[in-house]
């Protein structure tokens, strides 16, 4: 990452590649601390520049895909249940972790599903948000 040039710019081009408004913090590698949802500008510098996962997958079903709703929202600010996430996020956690990254991003959990306003801003900002990620995982 240090001497590639194409993936050394993450790092040098500052505020344009910030986390997005809410990223999930996966914990410390060895899977120590259970993953939550995070709002990097509450955390200072944390919002700046820092690589982060993005996982592209298959809705399916809503009833079965976990999302973060306004019901849900503190409690995920909390913690994410292990046992109400899909194998397929649990993976995706997994994965971050191996690749000793501490943020991911996954669209169900990372926008509030039943706010219009927060769906329509942070939908408009999804391109930039996979397109500034570390890496992107997709997932049937």
């Amino acid at each position: 990452m240090s001497s590639h040039v194409l993936c050394n710019r993450v790092y040098n081009f500052g505020s344009d590649y910030a986390l997005p408004s809410r990223v999930i913090d996966v914990g410390p590698a060895d899977g120590s601390q259970p993953a939550r949802l995070a709002i990097p500008e509450e955390h200072g510098e944390e919002a700046d520049v820092c690589p982060y996962v993005a996982l592209s997958h298959r809705w399916g079903s809503p009833q079965i895909v976990p999302r973060t709703v306004r019901r849900t929202l503190n409690r995920h600010l909390e913690i994410l249940d292990w046992d109400s996430l899909t194998p397929t996020f649990q993976d995706a956690i997994h994965i971050t972790r191996r690749l000793h990254i501490r943020y991911l991003w996954i669209d169900s959990l990372c926008i509030v599903q039943d706010d219009y306003e927060d769906f329509e801003r942070e939908c408009t900002r999804m391109h930039f948000t996979y397109m500034r990620a570390f890496c992107t995982i997709a997932a049937r």
